[in-house]
Protein backbone atom coordinates (compact mmCIF):
# COMPACT_ATOMS: atom_id res chain seq x y z
CA UNK A 1 0.00 0.00 0.00
CA UNK A 2 2.54 2.31 0.94
CA UNK A 3 4.53 1.80 -2.26
CA UNK A 4 1.43 2.59 -4.23
CA UNK A 5 0.71 5.92 -2.57
CA UNK A 6 4.72 7.04 -3.44
CA UNK A 7 3.97 6.12 -6.90
CA UNK A 8 1.10 8.07 -7.19
CA UNK A 9 2.71 11.12 -5.37
CA UNK A 10 5.52 11.08 -7.83
CA UNK A 11 3.44 11.02 -10.96
CA UNK A 12 1.43 13.92 -9.87
CA UNK A 13 4.69 15.62 -9.25
CA UNK A 14 5.60 15.53 -12.59
CA UNK A 15 4.37 18.54 -14.73
CA UNK A 16 1.77 17.48 -17.67
CA UNK A 17 1.71 19.30 -20.43
CA UNK A 18 -0.93 21.43 -22.03
CA UNK A 19 -2.89 20.56 -24.63
CA UNK A 20 -1.61 24.02 -26.18
CA UNK A 21 1.69 22.87 -25.35
CA UNK A 22 0.86 19.52 -26.77
CA UNK A 23 -0.68 20.59 -30.38
CA UNK A 24 2.92 22.74 -30.65
CA UNK A 25 4.53 20.08 -30.23
CA UNK A 26 2.47 18.13 -32.80
CA UNK A 27 3.09 20.66 -35.28
CA UNK A 28 6.41 21.38 -35.11
CA UNK A 29 7.35 17.88 -35.11
CA UNK A 30 6.22 18.20 -38.90
CA UNK A 31 7.77 21.12 -40.59
CA UNK A 32 6.46 21.71 -43.85
CA UNK A 33 3.01 21.22 -42.07
CA UNK A 34 3.80 24.20 -39.89
CA UNK A 35 5.29 25.98 -42.12
CA UNK A 36 2.38 25.74 -44.63
CA UNK A 37 0.24 26.14 -41.53
CA UNK A 38 1.22 29.67 -40.75
CA UNK A 39 -1.10 31.55 -43.01
CA UNK A 40 -3.69 29.91 -41.28
CA UNK A 41 -2.56 30.03 -37.56
CA UNK A 42 -4.73 32.37 -35.57
CA UNK A 43 -3.08 35.15 -34.29
CA UNK A 44 -3.22 33.81 -30.77
CA UNK A 45 -1.41 30.81 -31.02
CA UNK A 46 1.76 32.20 -32.78
CA UNK A 47 3.78 33.68 -29.14
CA UNK A 48 3.14 30.12 -27.64
CA UNK A 49 4.29 28.73 -31.02
CA UNK A 50 7.13 31.07 -31.80
CA UNK A 51 8.48 30.11 -27.91
CA UNK A 52 8.03 26.34 -28.57
CA UNK A 53 10.00 26.74 -31.87
CA UNK A 54 12.98 28.68 -30.57
CA UNK A 55 13.50 26.48 -27.43
CA UNK A 56 12.94 23.06 -29.59
CA UNK A 57 15.52 24.87 -32.27
CA UNK A 58 13.34 24.56 -34.99
CA UNK A 59 15.19 27.00 -37.34
CA UNK A 60 13.30 27.16 -40.32
CA UNK A 61 9.76 26.88 -38.98
CA UNK A 62 11.10 29.95 -37.01
CA UNK A 63 12.42 32.17 -39.97
CA UNK A 64 9.41 31.20 -41.51
CA UNK A 65 7.32 32.50 -38.64
CA UNK A 66 8.85 35.59 -38.66
CA UNK A 67 7.79 36.26 -42.19
CA UNK A 68 4.23 36.17 -41.83
CA UNK A 69 4.34 37.82 -37.71
CA UNK A 70 1.26 39.06 -37.13
CA UNK A 71 2.27 41.64 -34.68
CA UNK A 72 3.71 44.94 -34.79
CA UNK A 73 6.64 44.32 -32.49
CA UNK A 74 8.70 40.66 -32.08
CA UNK A 75 9.93 40.80 -28.90
CA UNK A 76 12.55 37.91 -28.09
CA UNK A 77 14.70 39.61 -25.49
CA UNK A 78 12.28 37.42 -22.80
CA UNK A 79 13.74 34.03 -24.39
CA UNK A 80 16.42 33.17 -22.47
CA UNK A 81 19.13 33.35 -25.12
CA UNK A 82 22.66 30.72 -23.76
CA UNK A 83 25.26 30.21 -26.21
CA UNK A 84 23.42 26.88 -27.54
CA UNK A 85 20.64 29.48 -28.84
CA UNK A 86 22.87 31.63 -30.96
CA UNK A 87 22.16 29.36 -34.41
CA UNK A 88 18.45 29.78 -33.48
CA UNK A 89 18.80 33.64 -32.38
CA UNK A 90 20.36 33.59 -36.31
CA UNK A 91 17.45 32.34 -37.83
CA UNK A 92 14.93 34.77 -36.34
CA UNK A 93 17.03 37.20 -37.74
CA UNK A 94 17.28 35.94 -41.16
CA UNK A 95 13.37 36.20 -41.72
CA UNK A 96 13.53 40.36 -39.84
CA UNK A 97 16.18 40.42 -42.82
CA UNK A 98 13.86 38.57 -45.70
CA UNK A 99 11.22 40.88 -44.93
CA UNK A 100 13.16 43.94 -45.13
CA UNK A 101 12.32 44.55 -40.89
CA UNK A 102 15.45 44.50 -39.13
CA UNK A 103 17.17 47.94 -41.07
CA UNK A 104 13.68 49.77 -41.17
CA UNK A 105 13.96 50.34 -37.93
CA UNK A 106 17.91 51.30 -37.80
CA UNK A 107 17.45 53.57 -40.61
CA UNK A 108 19.29 51.89 -43.29
CA UNK A 109 18.15 50.36 -46.36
Amino acid sequence: MEANRFRFTKMHQKATATLLELAARSLLSNEPAAIRALEELPRDLFVPLFIAAFLGGHKKILTAMVRVWPFRCLHVGTLSVRESYYEIVEAVIDGLISVGLLFQHLGSP
